[in-house]
């Protein structure tokens, strides 16, 4: 005969223990101090989040900016309805 299932039969056997889950020595990131928008004007702009003004406008799309984000801390990426998706140098 079959015995019935007893959770404790197989204690190590579906055990997720992550020793070291605790042990993160990695301080916590620093908040942002920068923003990306794109906008119907068909430009990206880079702004200054303490002080809330514009640091740098990026031109080249010829359609509104739908999509932006970064790559790495020194690059831009942005998708616009011209079709085409742009990299630009922070």
């Amino acid at each position: 005969t079959k015995s019935p299932h007893n959770d404790n039969d197989n204690d190590n056997e579906n055990e997720n223990v992550n020793e070291n889950e605790n042990d993160n020595d990695t301080p916590p990131a620093a908040p942002p101090q920068k923003f990306i928008s794109g906008s119907s004007d068909d430009t990206v702009k880079l702004w200054d989040l303490q002080t809330g003004t514009c640091i740098r406008t990026y031109i080249g799309h010829s359609g509104s900016v739908y999509s932006v984000a970064t790559i790495g801390t020194d690059r831009i990426i942005s998708g616009s309805w011209d079709k085409t998706v742009k990299v630009w140098s922070v």
